[in-house]
């Protein structure tokens, strides 16, 4: 396995200003959201759009879009009055006190096969569809061999509350204020199978298909959720690992953003997947 790296582009910081859209009542109060463009020793390339900061992490030809994901403080689980919603979703606030990068889709099979040399998946024929087919701990092998010997760990799966906090990108409502099928496959639009990434409407910072298409696993072991919390980390032991966002099979209820599942870690499925996470350091 090939992993490009560049030249880091120096401490050079440029602000952008990442505006919200305007006349949505529904969307959390909050700072406008200032991204560092600062190259990461492991992107091929980097930058900033509307959205926010980007970087390319390339493995022997296969791309994968990092977003810069800038600290905050925000309302985690659903309202009491959300439709649909489940008792395990109890709103408390929750600070993300560090930025932190974040794939804009879930892991493909082609960036799965640039790493692992193979291919679990069962949903076959385009590999920009979502790998699935993948358990919480066939993750961390992928994972462990991307970082290879690099001893910082840089990469890694999100956690629960990183996840949700990126997947409302500053919004309460279900789905960014939008209706489901303009941000997701499930059920009702799917035709029983995956579909390849980024074919719905991102997010507010550029993130697709946080809802529906494969559901995502996290680094938490499941547990319920307590009072206001800076950067949670989950139970340290369990029995089940934290999937989020839903997946091509699920209704419109659980594929909220709100929404927490778990499995057994080494459980396998065709709707179960990944999005890859990543701290901002090491940079130079």
């Amino acid at each position: 396995m090939r992993l490009n790296s560049s030249v880091a582009l120096g401490h050079l910081t440029v602000v952008i200003l990442v505006s919200g859209v305007s006349g949505c009542s529904s969307r959390m109060p909050g700072p406008v959201v200032r991204a560092p463009v600062i190259k990461p020793t492991w992107a091929s390339a980097a930058g900033a759009d509307m959205q926010g900061s980007w970087a390319d992490l390339t493995v022997n030809g296969v791309v994968q879009r990092m977003r810069y994901i800038p600290a905050g403080t925000f309302t985690m689980g659903s309202a009491k009055g959300e439709t649909n919603r489940y008792i395990a979703e109890k709103q408390h606030r929750v600070t993300i006190s560090s930025g932190y990068w974040l794939a804009d889709s879930e892991c493909t099979q082609a960036m799965w096969q640039a790493v692992m040399e193979s291919t679990p998946s069962q949903f076959t024929g385009d590999t920009n569809r979502p790998v699935e087919m993948v358990s919480y701990d066939d993750c961390l092998g992928f994972i462990s061999r991307l970082n290879g010997s690099n001893s910082e760990s840089v990469f890694r799966l999100p956690t629960e509350a990183q996840w949700e906090y990126a997947c409302r990108a500053e919004w309460t409502t279900p789905y960014n204020g939008l209706l489901l099928d303009a941000v997701g496959w499930f059920c009702k639009n799917s035709d029983g199978k995956t579909h390849a990434v980024k074919q719905k409407q991102s997010n507010a910072w550029g993130l697709y298909d946080m809802h529906g298409n494969v559901g995502e696993w996290c680094a938490d072991w499941i547990n319920d959720y307590g009072d206001m919390v800076t950067d949670p980390l989950g139970p340290t032991s369990g029995s089940y690992r934290v999937i989020r966002g839903g997946s091509w099979d699920l209704n419109a209820r659980d594929c909220r953003s709100a929404y927490r599942y778990n499995s057994e870690p080494v459980n396998r499925g065709n709707g179960l997947g990944f999005r890859l996470s990543g701290s901002v350091h090491p940079m130079k």
